[in-house]
Formats: C-alpha cells, sequence, structure tokens
C-alpha cells in the first residue's frame, strides 16, 4: 500500500524491522529443525544401544532350538501357518538361558537322559517343582545342576582311568628293566597324553592355551615317573 501510494520514505524506514522479522523468522525454524534432528538422533542411539543389548544374547544351541522346534511341531499355539514361520529362521532368535559353562558332553549326556525319559530319570534328575511346572505330555524338565552333577561325576572317573591307567602300564614295564620296555613306557606316555588332550578337548569348554598348559603338566608327571622307575631299576640291576 505505501508503495503504490508512492511513500517511498516509509518503505525504506522499515527496512531493518523486515530483515530482523526475517531473521527471527529463519531462527525460529532453524531451531526447530535442530529440535527434530536432536530427538531423531537420540532416538536412533537408543535403539542402536537395544540393539547391541539384544545382539549380546546367546543363541539357542542345537538342541534348545530343536525342543522349541518340536513343541511349536506337537502344540501349534499360533494355529496360523504364516505366523509360524518365525521359528524357522534361526538366526534371529535368542535364548534367555543363563550363561554357564557348557560343553558337547554336557549336551551329549542331557540328550541321553531326554531318549530315556520315563518314571526313574523323572526321579533322579528332575525336583519336586520342576515336576510339578507341567502336566504337558510333550514339556518337561530336567535340573541342571543334578545333570551337572553326573558330568562331573563322568568326567571324574575318566580323568581317574587317565592317570591311573599308564601309571600301571608304566611300571609293568620300566621294573622289567630293559631298553625295549622303556621305549614301550614313552610310547605309552605318548597315546595317554594324546588321550588326554582329546578328552579334555571334547569334555570342558577349555581354551587353547589352557589345553596346552594341561597337555604339558600331565605329560610332565608321566615323564618324572619313567625317569624315576627307570633309576630304580638301574641301580637293582647294578
Amino acid at each position: 500500500m505505501d508503495l503504490e501510494n508512492g511513500d517511498g520514505a516509509r518503505l525504506m524506514s522499515r527496512k531493518d524491522d523486515l530483515q530482523q522479522a526475517r531473521r527471527e523468522e529463519t531462527q525460529s525454524v532453524r531451531e526447530g529443525l535442530i529440535s527434530t534432528i536432536q530427538h531423531k538422533l537420540v532416538t536412533y542411539d537408543d535403539i542402536l544401544a537395544k540393539a547391541r543389548d539384544l545382539n549380546a544374547f546367546q543363541r539357542p544351541s542345537n538342541r534348545d532350538y530343536h525342543s522349541f522346534r518340536t513343541w511349536f511341531w506337537n502344540v501349534k499355539p499360533l494355529n496360523y501357518e504364516p505366523e509360524e514361520d518365525f521359528i524357522k529362521r534361526r538366526e534371529d532368535l535368542v535364548s534367555l538361558r543363563h550363561g554357564r559353562e557348557w560343553s558337547g558332553f554336557d549336551g551329549l549326556v542331557e540328550t541321553c537322559i531326554r531318549k530315556m525319559h520315563g518314571p526313574l530319570t523323572q526321579k533322579l534328575f528332575a525336583t519336586k517343582e520342576l515336576r510339578e511346572k507341567t502336566d504337558d505330555k510333550c514339556l518337561y524338565y530336567y535340573s541342571q545342576s543334578r545333570i551337572e552333577k553326573l558330568v562331573g561325576l563322568i568326567i571324574t572317573l575318566i580323568i581317574f582311568i587317565l592317570l591311573v591307567l599308564p601309571v600301571v602300564a608304566m611300571y609293568k614295564l620300566t621294573s622289567v628293566g630293559d631298553r625295549n620296555s622303556t621305549f614301550d613306557a614313552v610310547g605309552i606316555l605318548v597315546v595317554f597324553t594324546l588321550l588326554f588332550s582329546a578328552a579334555m578337548s571334547l569334555l570342558t569348554k577349555a581354551k587353547r592355551h589352557e589345553l596346552f598348559a594341561a597337555s604339558a603338566a600331565y605329560c610332565a608327571v608321566l615323564v618324572v615317573f619313567i625317569s624315576n622307575f627307570s633309576n630304580d631299576g638301574s641301580h637293582q640291576n647294578g
């Protein structure tokens, strides 16, 4: 209106006010945009943190996964096949079982117990609370602590055999005092050291350096045993 009326001075006097209003409008838009970006960035960081925590969960073992699929096959809780397809995406599943030492041998023992499922195994390896936890014939629980005790007993027996048998065999060989018997004792040492290493790797979750240290200690004990009895045999012969 001022321009149409020819009042140019009025327009010049309001020039600074218009620029200030435009700057304030631009600043307001900028602040709103920054606030929106900040909100989305915080939300994205929260999602990343939750994804990292979720990725840290344990993946289900073969035994747990197949048990879960068997339960789905028998019970069919969803009754709608497309919704059950997620069970086939094993890489997306996680297990809530607490972290603990659980080797393949432990799983083998538990699998054998499950295959022999019956009143006796339920009584030996399931507490009263676990037996009363479910009445579903396709679902039953075993006490992990009792299974671990059985596994510990079996491992103790195997270690005892691996320690006693080579000692008895080498004692009989070295007591003869023959040179060939000493070489035979060394052969027994090598064989039982390999058996001990294999037992350590299969029955436990020992790391490489732990496996190396245990095998070296086992071999050293047998070497000392051979040397002592070889010296005793030579003294007796002299």
